[in-house]
């Protein structure tokens, strides 16, 4: 049976590198990712912006600023920003843990407000049940199993009655050809981490296993939505989108260059990393991994098999969701 001990992380800890090429996979994340659910030209926000008043809307874990930045091109929104004088304003803040990824040369004359803050923290009480809209995503990486059980409830705190939070996640780990994230059960990590040598197998003895070692939801999008009811949240909707890397891509998505594999890629190179500082890294299960050399020839192997042999998905879920009335 498998044992878990959390270490390196935090309730809440940025996962991958903070380098500048890390500024440019983000916004390559974001952009695949609003493509695969069909938001591609304009972005799709669950608010109705033909109601007269102020609205405030606010981005968590803003990162780089690439959802924020695309709210402001929606004509409704840009119309309304606060330097526009506009008396029904809409105003726009935005936070992370570090200011250094968020680009404040271009959204201080935009009127977008930036503060830090850890969202597993409490925010300013002036803040509390101000917010229309909240964004957060892309945390299943960030946050411990304590951590969402910390940053719903001062989510929660933040949003006027009948408002909303908008929310992206991945699942954690990697899935087969054909199975959707959507069939995909609540298992015990042993259902999900094995001795097989497939590309899934191999991916998730890195992904599902540092997920698990470092108290994160392995299986994130199944295990997500009762944190949410426990924590007084109505789920309105939720569209799924199964992400495919390398040879499970289309014909025409081999066109072009393979941006989620990339970002696949930089996930298990700092989990791989993680794991060895450990003494527990496995690729797959069973095969023990005790060098860097030996850790960098498996990581190439398996983003090569990922890439020209079997292929692989990672299942995202996009949900909305209410502080009811």
């Amino acid at each position: 049976m498998a044992t878990q001990n959390q270490t390196d992380f935090e309730l809440g800890k940025y996962y991958l590198d903070q380098t500048p090429n890390e500024i440019q996979r983000l916004e390559l994340q974001y952009a695949f990712i609003k493509a695969g659910f069909g938001h591609r030209d304009i972005l799709e926000l669950p608010l109705d912006f033909s109601k007269a008043g102020e609205l405030n809307i606010l981005d968590i874990a803003a990162g780089s600023g690439a959802w924020i930045l695309d709210v402001v091109k929606i004509p409704q929104v840009q119309s309304r920003l606060s330097p526009t004088g506009a008396a029904d304003p809409v105003n726009i803040f935005a936070c992370d843990l570090s200011p250094t990824k968020f680009p404040k040369s271009v959204t201080d004359p935009l009127g977008i407000h930036f503060f830090v803050q850890d969202v597993t923290k409490p925010f300013p009480e002036e803040m509390y049940g101000t917010f229309d809209l909240i964004h957060i995503g892309l945390l299943c990486f960030a946050l411990t199993s304590e951590g969402w059980g910390q940053a719903l409830p001062n989510i929660h705190r933040l949003l006027k009655p009948g408002g909303l939070l908008l929310q992206t996640e991945y699942n954690t780990g990697v899935s087969p050809p054909k199975k959707s994230i959507a069939d995909i059960p609540i298992c015990d990590i042993d259902t999900y981490v094995n001795t097989g040598s497939s590309v899934v197998d191999r991916a998730n003895s890195i992904m599902m296993w540092s997920a698990y070692r470092n108290d994160f939801l392995v299986g994130f999008c199944a295990r997500y939505p009762p944190m949410l009811e426990s924590a007084s949240f109505t789920i309105l909707s939720v569209k799924y989108f199964d992400l495919p890397y390398g040879a499970a891509r289309s014909n025409d998505q081999r066109s072009t260059p393979d941006h989620a594999l990339f970002n696949l890629e930089a996930f298990m190179d700092t989990g791989s990393r993680s794991l060895l500082s450990q003494d527990d890294l496995e690729i797959p299960r069973g095969h023990k991994i005790t060098t860097e050399e030996e850790r960098k020839r498996a990581l190439e192997d398996l983003v090569r098999d990922i890439r020209d042999k079997e292929g692989c998905f990672s299942g995202l879920a996009e949900w909305v969701i209410q502080k009811p009335l």
